[in-house]
């Protein structure tokens, strides 16, 4: 455990000054499995946390309206490999996911552990 917190502490700033980009992929822009681009590859977020406020800030961010559903098991089907990211927190209010806490935990991973999010649809 004490390697994993130094993991965290230390890597974390790491991912602070890389440009990340949210997308959903599933049956419409604004449903789908979450994943997001960092270090020129794109990659899935693990669901340890994931609930309707996540949901929030995604579908605020891609301008898709408001939060219907935040899925856990991996109801978009397999995706590119997961990026490493977790335990997101985020309060609803933030206008980016990753303005909220979150934690880097690489560990075995299965599809069925990726995040969703289903939105209402695009603002206009």
């Amino acid at each position: 455990m004490t390697s994993l917190v130094i993991f965290y502490l230390f890597l974390t700033p790491l991912f602070l000054n890389v440009e990340m980009t949210v997308r959903l992929v599933g049956p419409d822009p604004c449903e789908g499995r979450v994943e997001i681009y960092y270090g020129n590859a794109w990659g899935t977020i693990c669901s340890g946390n994931w609930d309707i406020a996540d949901v929030e800030v995604v579908c605020r961010e891609l301008n898709c309206g408001a939060p219907v559903d935040a899925s856990t098991n991996g109801k978009y089907g397999l995706g590119p490999p997961y990026s490493g990211l977790t335990y997101f927190q985020c309060s609803g209010k933030e206008s980016e996911l990753m303005s909220c806490p979150y934690t880097i935990l690489p560990h075995s991973h299965s599809f069925t552990s990726d995040s969703g999010a289903k939105c209402s649809g695009k603002n206009f």
